[in-house]
Parts: structure tokens; C-alpha cells; sequence
């Protein structure tokens, strides 16, 4: 799933302009979701979707950035990270049915990082298991279809 950076509305003032206007962020983050349920059964990418974590992130970070504290490249974008990187009481598999009721404790460095540039995670995507091995013979999930290549998961 592919998703842009940022999201902006084009407001028509005649045939020869237009005025592009920032969409508020907790509209782009719904835009994100509603392109993640519009294909994730088909595709079968993220293990952990977090809609009402990553709206409410969307308004700190909108705040922020109106009163100019976040303005670098990452604030206001919508990302998925990977299922292996820990996150505070966000569920954490790392794709493994043992680790299936995982809630770490703590946020990984990484991810932090990410928060503190303004970034709002919006879930976990999908991987191999505890990223080794194959991913026909580990992965989270049902049949994928990756455009043609179909990935069959094994019981």
C-alpha cells in the first residue's frame, strides 16, 4: 500500500489558478486507513492497525505544527513500522503466533524518533517470523496476492 506524504486539496479560483490547501492531518491519517481497508485483504500487510491511537496522534501533532513546534520533513506523515520494533502498549508479535498477546512495556528507540519528529504511527505491518526464514512459511496471516506472485500460507 502505497500512501503519499502529505495531502492537500486543490481549491479552484478560476479556469487559470488554483490554490492547494493542507488537508487537516487527522483527514489524512483516515484517508490512510480507508486505502489500508480498501486493500488489506487482498494484500494482508499489517498485523496491527491502531486507528484510535494514530487519530489521536494526528491532533497532537496537527497542534504542533500549527504553532510552528514540529516543522521538519516527517511531521504530520502517516507511518507503518515494522511488527518487530517495539511500541508502549501497542501490540508487538513480531509475527509470531507465540508472541500473539505481546504488549511491550517501552518504546523502541527508533520509533521514538520517529514520534519526535512528528510522524504518527498508524500500526504494525506484517513480516516474516521474528524476521527470518521465508516468507511463504512464516508469515501472519491468510493467502497474499502480491500482484500476481500468490504467496500461499502454510499450516
Amino acid at each position: 500500500i502505497v500512501l503519499p506524504l502529505t495531502a492537500t486539496v486543490a481549491i479552484f479560483l478560476s479556469p487559470e489558478s488554483a490554490v492547494m490547501v493542507p488537508l487537516p492531518l487527522t483527514e489524512a491519517v483516515t484517508a490512510a486507513f480507508d486505502a489500508i481497508e480498501a486493500k488489506e485483504k487482498k494484500v494482508n500487510s499489517f498485523v496491527t492497525v491502531d486507528r484510535e491511537g494514530a487519530l489521536k496522534r494526528a491532533e497532537e501533532v496537527q497542534k504542533m505544527i500549527d504553532d510552528g513546534t514540529l516543522t521538519g520533513p516527517l511531521a504530520g506523515v502517516p507511518v507503518a513500522i515494522k511488527d518487530n520494533m517495539c511500541t508502549k502498549d501497542l501490540l508487538t508479535t513480531c509475527s509470531s503466533k507465540i508472541l500473539y498477546n505481546f504488549k511491550p512495556t517501552y518504546t523502541a528507540e527508533a520509533v521514538e524518533n520517529l514520534e519526535k519528529a512528528g510522524a504518527v504511527i498508524i500500526g504494525k505491518t506484517n513480516m516474516d517470523e521474528f524476521a527470518m526464514g521465508k516468507i511463504e512459511e512464516r508469515r501472519v496471516g491468510k493467502d497474499v496476492d502480491l500482484g500476481g506472485r500468490r504467496i500461499i500460507k502454510k499450516k
